[in-house]
C-alpha cells in the first residue's frame, strides 16, 4: 500500500511511504480531530484492513490507565514504607508513581 499526499498544484500525488504487511496508518486520527493528512491507496485487490474507531481506542486507553493505577495502588499498599498512608492518599500517590 502506498501513502500519498495530494499536491497543492492539481491532481498530482506524491508517495510519502510504502506500507508492507502488518504496518499501520492513521494513528494520528485516533488522537485528534484534524483533517486527514494523507490518503492510503492499495495496489492490489486482496487486502485486509482492521479499523479501530476513536471511541473504542479511548475506551482501551481508559481501561489500561485504570488497571495501571490499580496495580500501582496495590504496590504502594504492600510497601512497608507506606503502611500508615490512608488508602485515598495511596491512590493519589499512585498517580505519580512509575513502575
Amino acid at each position: 500500500m502506498n501513502v500519498v499526499v495530494d499536491t497543492a498544484a492539481g491532481p498530482r500525488q506524491h508517495v510519502v511511504a510504502s506500507l508492507s504487511l502488518g504496518k499501520s496508518f492513521g494513528a494520528l486520527a485516533l488522537l485528534d480531530d484534524a483533517p486527514r493528512s494523507a490518503t492510503v491507496m492499495c495496489a492490489t485487490e486482496k487486502v485486509q484492513v482492521l479499523s479501530l474507531h476513536r471511541e473504542h481506542y479511548n475506551d482501551c486507553i481508559r481501561s489500561f490507565h485504570k488497571r495501571d493505577l490499580e496495580e500501582k495502588h496495590l504496590m504502594i499498599q504492600q510497601c512497608e514504607l507506606f503502611t500508615n498512608i490512608p488508602s485515598p492518599d495511596a491512590r493519589l500517590l499512585a498517580n505519580f508513581t512509575t513502575l
